[in-house]
């Protein structure tokens, strides 16, 4: 907690500092305001059949009240960006319900509703940072709902989701104890605090040294998929031109390294052109199988052999030897924040570095012991290092990988409705969902950059490379088809 605090006729307004989510947050407002766009938000839809309407309404004001990321506002003060925690937000459910039993066109009515919460802006100096709507029908009665992604990512949207569920049951048996246990002793506030003084000045040092250490060399490329399209790269353009009305309501306190944080989450939600085309498959069978089997009996984890399965595609489709792939990791660096509700995303870099008489063995071995020694240092932000190093970040054209793990959650096979969607930031987007049944790769990219069939043709070669390691895995890279 910080001085400040602020007296209310609902309480005490506590003042806390942003985390770095938060700010990156804050200075995309700023710009998204000028150019009408609305907020990143995340949408689940929660079926209540058996459920009261009354009971349900209760059970949601429990849940966003529970946690703190739900009643803070974020605000600029002359010595930087802040959060303030407010008593309670509350959530007006019953006013907006919407009646379906009725209707004979309710996947029209929904779609609409749907699209009409998703293209909302919430002001994030202003609660609530939700949009939740009770639709009654007869098959299902449902809960929609769109959180902005300041509040929450992934992982905490599964939490919430559990805890609404103990809530409710909680409060059908009469048994508030359960709701009582629920309240979290470790909060997000809680984490705010320790990242601003693991950031500060005394911390910050020996991840700085280390990525600079890392990847400060002449013979990297930070943009491979220019070598990937087989175009010249183009020359570089100021992301703050791009966004030269916007950046003028940036508050003077925004220094430059919070300037590139901002326009690294503008170009992640926002890509340039806005032109993004999808592709997805699904890699599963004998060669998924073989692969799996593979990286158990070699000590890697499969995720680390996928990662190198798609340095060495990059190599192969590209040539290049040296480059830079980027994967998104959870900050929740201490176990007392793991079940924190709150966005705790980060982009880290990853080094890929191929040589051609080695062996898959040998890369997949390397990069594992890079990411596992690189994995204390992720809460250095990447935008930061891009500073650090002078990179343009509005040139950057690579690769960025979300790795989610379902394989061993009871239920979770793969089936095409299961397709979690990704944003292309800066050329590729690559959504990697490992089930216990194979692995789904889905795909955004930039039109600018690939047509649809060369795209697929690219990506399609994955799965073949894969199929020709598993053919005869003691064979060098260079032997490998290209």
């Amino acid at each position: 907690m910080t001085e400040n605090d602020v007296s209310t006729s609902s309480g005490s307004v506590k003042q806390y500092p942003a985390t770095v989510f938060q700010h990156q947050a804050w200075a995309t407002e700023q710009i998204a305001a000028v150019h009408g766009w609305p907020s990143f938000l995340l949408k689940r839809v929660v079926p209540y059949s058996n459920l009261d309407d009354a009971l349900i309404a209760e059970a949601v004001q429990i849940l966003f009240n529970l946690h703190s990321v739900f009643r803070s506002t974020i605000h600029a003060r002359d010595d930087g960006v802040i959060q303030r925690v407010h008593p309670q937000v509350q959530v007006d459910l019953l006013s907006n319900a919407i009646d379906l039993r009725k209707s004979s066109d309710k996947s029209l009515i929904l779609n609409a509703l749907i699209d009409a919460q998703a293209s909302q802006r919430l002001p994030l100096g202003e609660l609530p940072h939700f949009l939740i709507a009770l639709i009654r029908d007869a098959e299902a009665n449902r809960l929609l709902l769109h959180i902005d992604h300041l509040c929450v990512d992934a992982r905490s949207l599964d939490l919430l989701m559990q805890q609404l569920q103990t809530i409710c049951q909680a409060l059908v048996q009469g048994k508030n104890q359960r709701i009582d246990a629920l309240k979290p002793s470790v909060d997000y506030t809680d984490y705010a605090v320790w990242e601003a003084e693991e950031l500060s000045s005394n911390n910050i040092s020996a991840p700085r040294k280390y990525w600079r250490q890392l990847l400060a060399t002449s013979e990297l490329a930070f943009d491979p998929l220019w070598q990937l399209t087989g175009r010249e790269p183009r020359p570089a353009i100021s992301y703050a031109d791009r966004f030269a009305d916007g950046c003028r309501r940036l508050r003077s306190q925004l220094d430059r390294r919070f300037q590139n944080l901002a326009f690294g989450y503008v170009r992640e939600i926002f890509p340039s052109s806005g032109a993004v085309e999808k592709y997805s498959f699904f890699f599963h069978g004998q060669v998924f199988e073989q692969l799996k089997k593979w990286s158990r009996q070699n000590g890697f984890l499969f995720s680390n052999v996928v990662m190198s399965g798609l340095a060495l595609w990059v190599h192969k489709m590209s040539g290049l030897h040296n480059f830079i792939m980027t994967m998104l990791s959870d900050t929740r660096l201490s176990e007392k924040f793991f079940d924190v509700v709150g966005c705790f995303a980060m982009e880290v870099p990853v080094l890929c570095q191929l040589r051609d008489r080695e062996k898959f063995a040998d890369l997949c071995g390397r990069l594992q012991e890079q990411l596992s020694e690189s994995y204390q240092y992720r809460l250095y932000p990447m935008t930061l290092l891009l500073v650090d190093l002078d990179i343009d970040y509005s040139c950057l054209r690579t690769i960025q990988v979300n790795y989610i793990n379902l394989s061993s959650q009871e239920g979770h096979n793969y089936s095409p409705e299961m397709g979690l969607g990704g944003i292309a930031d800066r050329g590729i987007h690559m959504r990697l969902v490992e089930y216990k049944n194979g692995l789904s790769v889905e795909c955004e990219y930039l039109k600018e950059l690939f047509e649809a069939s060369q795209f697929a043709d690219l990506i399609q070669q994955y799965p073949l490379l894969m199929a020709a390691l598993m053919a005869d895995s003691e064979q060098i890279i260079s032997a490998l088809p290209d």
